[in-house]
């Protein structure tokens, strides 16, 4: 991402909605990303979880006041940890987006923080419970709705701003023909290495595009 937005942009993939994903989020967020013009954030391929609002709590800062110093320096916390992104966002979504992970894309696009790009959601939002049995066997049953405040369901798939799948890879065959065939075991770890270099330029159009409200970078104003 670094190398095609020309180190304009910041990139971070959110494995999944636990503490271990947060930690990666925050530090990459900090570390790598907060010097950056617009970060893409990439939720596909994500199993869920419960940490949508702890995340949003870093993305959905409101510019209210300069702090400055005898120095001549100035922010806009005082504290560095309190530090909220203000910048532009777009969100990478697809159909394995799953959970929490779909009910973080419906509260993204409800706070105005960016557009979603990708794939559309499978709708799959739902709480659930485990029960166990006397005989050591266990089930699964559900217990818990999911609707937006609007009264939409979270369940609907969320649909993306700019849709865009990657296309099936072609293997060769024994006769030297090209076939199409869907990566049987993809790589969850690197979302983005699994594009060819066309798809590559496809993501790469459609992100930019999406991160680009107005002429330039701008600051979301609230």
């Amino acid at each position: 991402m670094a190398k095609l937005s020309k180190d304009k942009l910041g990139y971070i993939h959110i494995p999944a909605m636990n503490d271990d994903g947060l930690v990666r989020f925050v530090r990459s967020l900090y570390s790598d990303s907060f010097d950056k013009e617009g970060i893409v954030l990439d939720v596909r391929y994500n199993g869920g979880g419960n940490t949508h609002d702890k995340i949003l709590n870093y993305l959905n800062g409101k510019e209210h006041t300069i702090f400055a110093s005898r120095d001549g320096s100035s922010g806009l916390v005082l504290n560095a940890f309190d530090r909220k992104w203000t910048r532009p966002l777009v969100l990478l979504i697809n159909n394995r987006s799953y959970s929490d992970a779909e009910i973080f894309p419906h509260a993204f696009r409800s706070y105005g923080l960016g557009k979603l790009v990708g794939q559309k959601t499978g709708g799959h939002v739902i709480g659930t419970r485990n029960i166990q049995l006397i005989d050591g066997s266990a089930f699964r049953t559900p217990r818990r709705r999911c609707s937006r405040y609007r009264g939409a369901r979270a369940s609907r798939p969320a649909r993306p701003r700019r849709r865009l799948a990657a296309r099936p890879r072609r293997r060769r065959t024994a006769r030297g023909r090209g076939r199409l065939a869907e990566d049987p075991s993809p790589d969850r770890r690197r979302p983005a290495a699994r594009l060819g270099h066309a798809e590559r330029g496809q993501w790469a159009s459609g992100v930019a595009d999406a991160c680009r409200p107005t002429q330039g970078i701008v600051r979301r104003r609230h």
